[in-house]
């Protein structure tokens, strides 16, 4: 099963002082591939998204704009026809101000199927 996927993060830099105003925002895209069968309590997924960061202020006068890109993967657990568990990781690349940084993001959660 393909389909499409978008993400939008607000993040906070590390190690940012209280009197620092400082914000990143990272928007994103792509593709998500999954591999579906109801005889299976797993559904593992992977995705791609490329897109870019925003970060305030870079100036006086506005923010800076630049390049991002997500890929990731990770699977959903179901509990039952209702509920399910969600765990995965990321590698996110981002690209401000002529220098890039590499990243990793490990997540989890639950999430309810109200059409089940």
């Amino acid at each position: 099963m393909t389909g499409s996927r978008s993400k939008a993060t607000p993040l906070k830099p590390r190690n940012q002082k209280r009197w620092q105003y400082v914000k990143y925002f990272l928007y994103a895209g792509g593709g998500r591939i999954a591999w579906r069968d109801q005889r299976r309590k797993y559904e593992p997924w992977m995705h791609f998204l490329v897109g870019g960061i925003h970060m305030i202020p870079q100036t006086a006068v506005g923010g800076k704009n630049g390049f991002a890109l997500q890929a990731g993967a990770g699977t959903d657990l179901r509990y039952n026809t209702r509920i399910s568990f969600r765990f995965g990781g990321d590698y996110v690349r981002s690209q401000l101000y002529s220098q890039s940084q590499n990243n990793f993001q490990f997540g989890a959660g639950s999430f309810y199927i109200s059409n089940a």
